[in-house]
């Protein structure tokens, strides 16, 4: 037996299936909001409310990529997350996009595959692939792009200072010897 809807409510047609069943506008209307609430509770799960927590010549940080740092340290360094760890994520965040920054101003850029190399020696190291390797820190809540950052910033910025040095500096022959008799 169908019941009327309340009059705020417009009517919805009935639905028909392939079997031939029938469906009330009322289980038609219920099934519809259940299904947007469930569509909608994922979207929300799946976002995270990212904000800004420190800007770097308008090169901004965000709490999760803090927050990804500070595990990040937290499993190489075998520390707790404290504040003091925070903090020093943060302030690693800062450094590296100064480096970029630098990097960008003098061209220097770091080809996908040499970051892969970087990330294949270390995996190595651990006796793991990069797959593994993605695996562990994703177990311990870390996404790679993390990692993957980090190693950007350090090619780039020994290749800043490589360029602004390499001009200031020369090894001779003597100063191989002498190094190497001391």
């Amino acid at each position: 037996m169908r019941r009327p809807l309340p009059p705020s409510l417009p009517s919805l047609p009935s639905i028909q299936t392939g079997a031939s069943r029938r469906f009330s506008s009322g289980t038609a209307a219920v099934l519809l909001a259940v299904f947007v609430l469930l569509l909608g509770g994922a979207h929300l799960a799946l976002t995270q409310e990212v904000s800004i927590k420190v800007l770097v010549n308008d090169d901004p940080i965000s709490d999760y990529d803090i927050e990804q740092r500070e595990r990040f340290l937290a499993i190489t360094t075998q520390r707790q997350p404290s504040p003091e760890l925070k903090k020093e994520a943060t302030d690693l965040l800062i450094d590296e996009r100064l480096q970029m920054q630098q990097g960008r101003k003098l061209t220097v850029t770091v080809s996908e595959e040499d970051v892969t190399s970087v990330l294949e020696g270390m995996a190595s190291k651990n006796n793991l692939d990069v797959a593994g390797l993605t695996a562990a820190l994703g177990k311990a809540g870390v996404n790679i792009k993390t990692l993957k950052d980090r190693i950007r910033a350090q090619l780039v910025w020994q290749d800043v200072v490589r360029r602004k040095f390499r001009h200031q500096v020369q090894v001779g022959d003597v100063d191989v010897d002498q190094a190497l008799s001391e």
